[in-house]
């Protein structure tokens, strides 16, 4: 798993995932409500940090996975809070 940060978290608007250290192949960010469903994805991401907007996300807590771009290989995971 790489060292990464989300900052704020929670948030109101928008919140940035930095992960400092990756460099090489791109990768692909999900981010899930509950439920399991896909609620955001960004696919084929090449720079060092993520932003994510809240549009019309409801509050409530979720949950992220980043994984290498055309793999299951998960190199982060973690949870934001939407205020």
């Amino acid at each position: 798993s790489f060292s990464h940060s989300v900052y704020p978290n929670p948030f109101s608007n928008t919140a940035i995932i930095s992960l400092p250290n990756l460099q090489g192949p791109n990768y692909d960010f999900m981010m899930y409500d509950m439920l399991g469903n896909v609620v955001i994805r960004k696919e084929n991401i090449s720079s060092n940090s993520i932003m994510i907007d809240r549009d019309n996300l409801p509050t409530g807590i979720y949950s992220y996975r980043i994984t290498l771009l055309g793999s299951s290989n998960t190199i982060a995971t973690g949870k934001l809070a939407v205020k």
